[in-house]
This record gives structure tokens, sequence and C-alpha cells, in this order.
């Protein structure tokens, strides 16, 4: 009997949406960016930086990874970042933008970049923050 009550207590945990999710409901945990416009001034490759900010309800969270991203015809990731104690993470390529390529693969048809949570943390804390929605926002590189 001892058995059979465990397995249906399982089975009712399994199938119950909350366990299935990252963070359950009311996750708390929100990704925000802003638009970024690069003018190279003409020189064959400028540095990339793009930062994100990670709050959970309403507090900075730090030492989570955050994942960015290229977007529009083709996307490319762009790299990772750690979130500092006021929740910010920044990435920052050094000469990784030309005029026609980004990370040396081509970028001009860019429009948008996107932010979000790595799935992949090191911390409990970080771990609870998956559930933040990626978000994007506009992208322009003048040469």
């Amino acid at each position: 009997m001892r058995n059979r009550s465990g397995l249906a207590a399982l089975a009712l945990v399994l199938a119950s949406p909350t366990a299935l999710s990252g963070c359950g409901l009311g996750c708390g945990a929100e990704l925000s960016v802003e638009p970024v416009t690069i003018v190279g001034h003409g020189k064959p490759t400028v540095d990339l930086s793009l930062s994100a900010r990670l709050t959970k309800d309403g507090k900075p969270v730090a030492g989570v990874k955050v994942e960015f991203a290229g977007l529009g015809s083709e996307g490319l990731v762009l790299g990772l970042a750690e979130t500092d104690s006021n929740g910010i993470a920044h990435l920052n390529a050094r000469n990784a933008l030309g005029p026609e390529s980004m990370n040396s693969r081509e970028g001009p048809t860019w429009t948008s970049y996107r932010a979000r949570v790595w799935y992949l943390q090191s911390t409990d804390e970080a771990a609870d923050t998956v559930c933040a929605r990626k978000v994007t926002a506009p992208f322009k590189f003048t040469p």
C-alpha cells in the first residue's frame, strides 16, 4: 500500500503544471533592455556594447547570466554577461562591429537585439529568474 500511495503522489506532482514550469506562478523576475544606436564614424571596426537589467519583485538580481543575440534576417548569439549588484549585465566586445559585419558575420540586416536569462545558471537564486521573459529592443548601426 505504501508504495502505491507514494507513486500516486508523485504522479500528481508530475502532472501539475506548476511542477513542470521553471518558476511556477508569480515568477516576479523581469528583464529590460533599451534601444541601441552605434555610429562607426567610418572606422573599420568599433566596439559593441549592450546591456540588460534584471529585477525580481522590483529589486536588482546579481550573479545571473544573460544571453545577448542580434536579430534580423539571420540571428547570431553575441555572448553572455553576468548581472552586477545593480542587476545590470553588460556585454562589451572590442572591435566587434564593422560596416558589413558583427563578430565577422554579416550584420547590416539586423534591426534589433534580444536579451534573455540564460537557461544554465550557477546558483539557485539565479536559476529562479529563468522564468523572466526574453526582451528585444531596436538596434541600429551606422558605419
